[in-house]
Parts: C-alpha cells; sequence; structure tokens
C-alpha cells in the first residue's frame, strides 16, 4: 500500500469512527461541534510513526507494509522510521450532520 493511500484510510476510518460513534450512542458529547450556538473549534493531530521499508528491487516510492508482509532475511532492504503529524477538526460537524 503506498504511503498516500494508508494516510487517506487512517483519517477516513477515524473520522467514520467518530461518526458512527456520535450516531450509535446519540450523544453530543462525541467530538462536539458546538455549545449552545457557540461553535467549538479544537484542532487535534494525528501523529503516525511508520516503518517504511526501501528495495533495490523493483521500482520507487513509498509503501507501507504490515509486519506480516515484511519478508524475513530480505538482505536488499532497509527499514527506516519517518513520524509526522496531521492537523484535524474532529470536533466540527460536517454539513451532513447539521
Amino acid at each position: 500500500m503506498k504511503l498516500s493511500e494508508f494516510v487517506e484510510e487512517t483519517l477516513s476510518e477515524i473520522e467514520a469512527g467518530i461518526k458512527n460513534a456520535r450516531k450509535e450512542s446519540n450523544s453530543p458529547w462525541i467530538a462536539l461541534g458546538s455549545i449552545g450556538v457557540e461553535p467549538v473549534w479544537k484542532q487535534q493531530t494525528v501523529d503516525f510513526e511508520i516503518a517504511v521499508t526501501t528495495s533495490k528491487e523493483g521500482g520507487g516510492g513509498l509503501k507501507v507494509f504490515s509486519a506480516g508482509e515484511l519478508r524475513a532475511g530480505a538482505s536488499k532492504e532497509e527499514i527506516n522510521r519517518i513520524s509526522f503529524s496531521v492537523p484535524v477538526f474532529f470536533n466540527s460537524i460536517s454539513l451532513e450532520d447539521a
């Protein structure tokens, strides 16, 4: 899986989970978007720490592998770690939720 696909899927799944939890619990307190008539905007971050392999075989680009997908004993691969954060506003209510 490409790194961009992994980040996109992760953020989408987190957002869907929050939306589903808000619906299922019927609670305004899960990632609330307003208090009274005042909107609530609180930036949060999703922190990623990913092990990335680079290989001398095949094409370029960053790909994300699960631990089970890494080949044991592959001598032409290097494993590097990258860390980054993505700012998000999970507490804002989308137009669908309003």
